[in-house]
């Protein structure tokens, strides 16, 4: 996409003589070809942009159940598990539309600071420390606002105890506005408490309960001789609701291991025994989506 702004930029500027390239770019095309290729939100080049940088003047906040909320300060910045296994928050920025119309393009830079108030929280924004991001604003319905698209903020793999300053400053050609203010990262779903953090790529949410056993298999008689064990996991009372809310619905009621005679006869596994064991289910991410831990051992028990 970066190839065709630069590509649009050269045709603009050496196709119509009649069009400023200075007035025209990050602008996008009210009326544009059905035929032509998508325009992208062009980047300020080197000169571009308001000299000066006024505080205030913006509104951040993020959107919940289709309504947007204004965060206030140390107020809880939401994380979002993307499926690809980013973490992030997803804040969008409001300001007046006397500063940019619909269609305009803006760019966004966003900083993660040290609260003073809360010195050494930073937790893995430190690795996340800022980024820029160009997006096209949009009126807001029923208010004198523009705003951007919701911001795909990474903030690591260890969210929940970082307390920042969301620094963020808007910049187009014609204006740039700064404002600063402290949040906590969260989240609006109590069963995220369950995921393990840290969780770089993957994230899972880790249920202890028992297995169930439901069948056992026919196993040979030698002592590592292996048989199919089929069982169904029972979650503990404590993870219970979220495992029943969190589950997709077609993940299998029962499911299988592998264990060998010797850890049959060791720990008397038969139809309607019971061990403990733990699953850990895909919560972001493309990994496998179960990892079970059973408390005994499945396989290498010595016999008699």
């Amino acid at each position: 996409m970066r190839s065709l702004s630069v590509l649009l930029f050269f045709v603009l500027a050496c196709g119509d003589s009649s069009s400023d390239p200075a007035t025209d770019a990050g602008r996008r095309d009210a009326t544009p070809d059905e035929d032509a290729p998508p325009i992208t939100c062009l980047p300020l080049r080197d000169g571009d942009g308001a000299p000066e940088v006024i505080e205030g003047g913006l509104e951040i906040g993020e959107y919940r159940d289709g309504v947007f909320v204004p965060y206030a300060p140390n107020d809880t910045a939401t994380v979002v598990f993307g499926f690809q296994g980013g973490v992030m928050i997803t804040p969008v920025v409001r300001f007046s539309d006397e500063l940019a119309a619909s269609g305009d393009c803006v760019e966004v830079e966003v900083r993660h600071l040290e609260d003073p108030e809360n010195p050494g929280q930073l937790a893995d924004l430190t690795s996340f420390a800022s980024y820029v991001e160009r997006t096209y604003v949009a009126e807001v319905a029923g208010q004198p606002q523009v705003e951007t698209s919701a911001l795909q903020d990474q903030v690591g793999w260890a969210p929940f105890d970082a307390r920042f300053v969301l620094d963020v400053t808007v910049r187009s050609n014609t204006f740039a506005r700064h404002v600063a203010i402290p949040l906590q990262l969260g989240s609006e779903n109590d069963c995220d408490d369950l995921i393990e953090t840290p969780c770089p790529g993957c994230c899972y949410r880790t249920y202890t309960g028992e297995a169930v056993i439901e069948a056992v298999g026919e196993v040979g008689p030698g002592c590592d001789d292996t048989t199919t064990v089929t069982y169904r996991f029972e979650p503990s009372s404590e993870v219970a609701s979220c495992f029943a809310t969190e589950t997709p619905p077609t993940f299998p009621d029962a499911t299988e291991l592998t264990m060998s005679r010797g850890c049959l006869d060791t720990y008397a596994i038969a139809a309607g025994s019971r061990f403990d064991t733990t699953w850990r289910l895909i919560a972001s991410g493309t990994c496998s989506p179960l990892s079970v831990e059973p408390a005994l051992p499945l396989v290498g028990c010595p016999c008699e």
